[in-house]
């Protein structure tokens, strides 16, 4: 059976239109599973049994393994040899200012971003990423980077989402979407397996500056080192794989 694909699926990096395009091509709970509580919710909805009792036979069908608490665990779901590792890296300060104008555009009450980035813990992505892979460091995450199918970034995910989707054999074509932000949403009742994408740009979102970007860097050095290890990872896998 071909390896599947695990993509670590972090909010806020601009790939929930990617994941999407996954779930419609794929199907979901059958070539494409979510773990956690959006794919939970779901499989209740649609009357569908756990992913623990499901057979080996259609556990060999799943082509594609993401959701929010999945990472170098994967392996409970299909086996021991589990996985060619995708993910999206996002720049920590695009990251910052992509979470307030989400909330922006939710409709809630915002204070000043200055008085929201006070509270704002920092270093989230890696600390994410430590706890998806079982890490207690940057440098730790780096070798597991290392060792991904592919590392991309936000602003190169439009690039190399056709060559992702054609070797992985996701028909469909890729429209882009990167700029499209949101989170996973619940689902209709009369559920057709689709992500619904919270929004759109905001209207009158904060914009990111330089004052904003280089405080953001000051703040959360590990987030800024562990996006330019994966900048690295993405240049090494596109020379590997012929995609320069």
């Amino acid at each position: 059976m071909p390896k599947p694909y695990v993509f670590v699926y972090l909010p806020k990096t601009g790939s929930t239109p990617f994941l999407a395009h996954l779930g419609r091509q794929l199907v979901w709970n059958e070539g494409i599973v979510y773990l956690g509580a959006w794919g939970d919710r779901q499989r209740q909805r649609q009357a569908r049994p756990d992913i623990s009792f499901w057979s080996a036979t259609k556990l060999s069908k799943v082509r594609v393994i993401t959701g929010d608490d999945i990472g170098m665990s994967a392996h409970s779901v299909v086996g021991a040899d589990a996985g060619r590792y995708l993910t999206v890296l996002r720049d920590p300060a695009e990251m910052a200012v992509a979470d307030y104008n989400a909330s922006l555009e939710r409709g809630e009450e915002m204070p000043p971003f200055a008085d929201w980035y006070e509270h704002r813990r920092v270093n989230q992505t890696t600390r994410r990423f430590c706890q998806l892979l079982g890490v207690g460091s940057v440098d730790k995450v780096g070798e597991l980077l290392r060792d991904f199918w592919f590392v991309t970034t936000t602003d190169h995910l439009d690039e190399d989402a056709p060559h992702l989707l054609e070797h992985m054999g996701v028909e469909g074509g890729w429209s882009g979407g990167r700029d499209t932000e949101g989170d996973l949403d619940d689902v209709d009742p009369d559920d057709t397996g689709e992500i619904a994408i919270v929004g759109g740009r905001p209207i009158a979102g904060l914009e990111l500056t330089d004052d904003i970007r280089q405080r953001v860097y000051d703040d959360n050095p590990r987030d800024l080192r562990l996006i330019k290890l994966a900048r690295k990872r993405r240049k090494s896998k596109r020379d590997k794989y012929g995609w320069s």
